[in-house]
C-alpha cells in the first residue's frame, strides 16, 4: 500500500464548506420560502415581503459563487507555494554541503564544531521544509509495509546521537525489545527523530531523555519523554498546527520553523496511526507515536 501525501490544493476545502454551509444552502432555502409564500398569500399587497427575499437570496447566491471561485484560486496558490518551498529547499542543500566541507578543514576544532552544529540545524530545517512541501503538494510517497520497531528506534538513535551528545544528554530505553508495525520505514524513523530532537532541545543540558516501546490492543506505541518545562493545556492542541511555536522558545534560543510536529501528525495519520501528547507544566512532556500492528493481508 502506498500514500502520496495530501491532495494538491486540499488546504482550501474549508472555504468550500463555508460557501456551501453558510451561503449557498441558506440562499436556496430563502428562495424556496419566498416562492412558497407567493403561492400561499392571497393578497397582492402581502407579496412585498416574499419579493423582498428574492434579491437577498440572489446576493447570497452570488457570494457563494465568488467563494467557490476563490477556493479554486486558493487551491492553485497552495500547490504552487508547496512546489516553491520544495524547490527552494533543494537549492539550499549545495551551499550547506560546501560549508560542511569547509568546517572539516578548519584547524580550530572549536570553531569547526560550532560551524558543523549550525549547518546541522539548517539541514534539519531544510529537511522539514522539503517534507512539508511534498506533503502539501501531494508529492510525499509512503510505502506501507510491516516494519521492525527495533530498526526504527536504532536508526533514529543513530541520527540523533551527535546532537544529544553535544548537550551532554543520554537516552534511557525501556519496554519491548521489538515489535512489527504497519508503517513506511523512513517516515517512521523521521517521526521518531523529530520527537527525540525536540526532547533534546527542550530539556536541560546533561538531562536524560526516556524512550519506550509498548503495546495497547491493536497498537504498538513508541514514546519519548523529556525533562522540559511542560506545555500548558491550552497550547497542547496548537502545537500540531503548521508554523506554530510555543511562546517561550524565542527567549530560550530554540531554533525551528514550527513544522516538525505538524509533519509528524500528518504522516502518522497517513500510516493509519497517530501522535498524542501528555504534558503538565513543570513536569515535562511525553509524545507517543501509535502504530498499527505489522501483520496485514
Amino acid at each position: 500500500m502506498s500514500w502520496r501525501g495530501l491532495p494538491a490544493g486540499s488546504l482550501p476545502r474549508d472555504v468550500v464548506r463555508i460557501a456551501v454551509g453558510l451561503v449557498l444552502i441558506p440562499a436556496v432555502a430563502i428562495l424556496a420560502l419566498s416562492f412558497a409564500m407567493v403561492q400561499l398569500l392571497p393578497e397582492p399587497g402581502s407579496l412585498l415581503f416574499p419579493l423582498f427575499l428574492v434579491p437577498l437570496a440572489a446576493a447570497l447566491l452570488a457570494g457563494g459563487v465568488l467563494l467557490l471561485l476563490s477556493s479554486r484560486e486558493l487551491s492553485r496558490m497552495s500547490k504552487n507555494q508547496a512546489l516553491f518551498v520544495a524547490q527552494a529547499s533543494h537549492e539550499l542543500r549545495t551551499p550547506l554541503t560546501t560549508l560542511r566541507f569547509l568546517a572539516s578543514g578548519l584547524e580550530d576544532r572549536e570553531k569547526a564544531r560550532a560551524l558543523e552544529n549550525a549547518v546541522a540545524v539548517l539541514e534539519a530545517g531544510i529537511h522539514r521544509l522539503i517534507d512539508w512541501g511534498r506533503l502539501t503538494g501531494g508529492q510525499l510517497h509512503l510505502r506501507l509495509l510491516p516494519v521492525s520497531v527495533a530498526h526504527v528506534v536504532g536508526e533514529a538513535l543513530r541520527r540523533t546521537e551527535a546532537s544529544l551528545a553535544a548537550r551532554g544528554q543520554r537516552v534511557v530505553r525501556s519496554g519491548l525489545e521489538d515489535a512489527s508495525v504497519w508503517a513506511d520505514q523512513e517516515a517512521a524513523v523521521s517521526a521518531l527523530v523529530n520527537l527525540l530532537t525536540n526532547a533534546s532541545k527542550y530539556s536541560p543540558p546533561g538531562s536524560t531523555v526516556e524512550l519506550g516501546i509498548g503495546e495497547k490492543g491493536e497498537w504498538v506505541t513508541v514514546w519519548v519523554r523529556d525533562q522540559g518545562v511542560g506545555i500548558a493545556p491550552g497550547l497542547q492542541r496548537k502545537i500540531f498546527r503548521p508554523f506554530f511555536r510555543l511562546p517561550f522558545v524565542e527567549s530560550q534560543g530554540v531554533e525551528g520553523f514550527g513544522l516538525g510536529l505538524a509533519i509528524v501528525s500528518q504522516v502518522m495519520a497517513a500510516q493509519g496511526g497517530k501522535v498524542t501528547l501528555y504534558s503538565k507544566p513543570g513536569e515535562g512532556s511525553c509524545f507517543t507515536l501509535w502504530f498499527r500492528r505489522g501483520q496485514r493481508e
